[in-house]
């Protein structure tokens, strides 16, 4: 039976690649960061086949952010969230007493 309502959550640059997921419970299951070495597409391919391998039965529901993220929502589908909207919201899921963050 496959998982359902994991998250996967990628952040592209043009340096570094950060991919996190969790589990239905928000509990981090995977998190690693790629050096892209001027090749932001073919490390993602890496990671996203690591991960799938990881969690061969696994649903996710993915968003991505960070310099190239609107290039792989144009390409993927995947859903493009801004950098400060994605810190505000986990800033406010995390610690919801905090009003500034810097």
């Amino acid at each position: 039976m496959a998982a359902t309502n994991w998250k996967l959550g990628i952040d592209l640059g043009s340096h570094s690649l950060k991919v996190v997921v969790l589990d239905n419970h928000n509990i981090i299951q995977f998190m690693k960061v790629f050096l892209c070495e001027g090749r932001p597409m073919a490390i993602l391919h890496k990671a996203l086949e690591e991960i799938l391998n990881q969690f061969p039965l696994t649903q996710f529901l993915a968003g991505i952010t960070g310099t190239s993220g609107i290039q792989i929502n144009k390409l993927l589908g995947i859903e493009f969230i801004q950098e400060t909207a994605a810190i505000n919201t986990a800033i406010g899921r995390l610690c919801p007493n905090v009003r500034t963050v810097i």
